[in-house]
């Protein structure tokens, strides 16, 4: 074997042996060191989930704002086209409640940078007897 293959292969056995020595050390590293008793003589005690309250389906909708009203937090979408539960174009108003739970898009502040004529996709709860509750609303771009 002539030198330079000699010292080619003991650099590549010394690299070997280095890089098995680190991940020993690292993996050595990684045990616990404490004890963990563990005691399984009593059941862990139970606790309910807390009870939500009931609330219709969710939807998500796009349309144009039709009409606002600031002081209720309402605005009217003329809705284009209904994207969930299950995607159909469906041409009808709702009337969306704005309270202060609403996530905005990003650019979006609030109801009072929100105009007529605006392209709105809304994420809402059908409540039973009343208008949708904004979720998320989110102020399109469509030219």
């Amino acid at each position: 074997m002539s030198d330079v293959v000699h010292a080619r292969w003991m650099r590549r056995r010394v690299r070997h042996v280095g890089v098995t020595v680190l991940l020993a050390g690292l993996a050595g590293g990684c045990g616990r060191v404490e004890q963990v008793e563990v005691n399984a003589s009593a059941p862990p005690t139970s606790v309910a989930p807390p009870t939500l309250p009931a609330l219709g389906p969710t939807t998500s909708f796009q349309g144009a704002v039709t009409a606002l009203d600031g002081e209720a937090g309402e605005m009217v979408v003329a809705v284009q086209i209904v994207w969930a539960p299950v995607l159909k174009a469906e041409v009808h108003e709702r009337r969306v409640l704005v309270d202060g739970s609403t996530r905005w898009d990003p650019s979006v502040g609030g109801l009072a940078e929100v105009f007529i004529g605006d392209e709105v996709q809304v994420d809402a709860l059908d409540i039973a007897d009343g208008p949708w509750r904004a979720l998320k609303v989110r102020l399109l771009d469509i030219d």
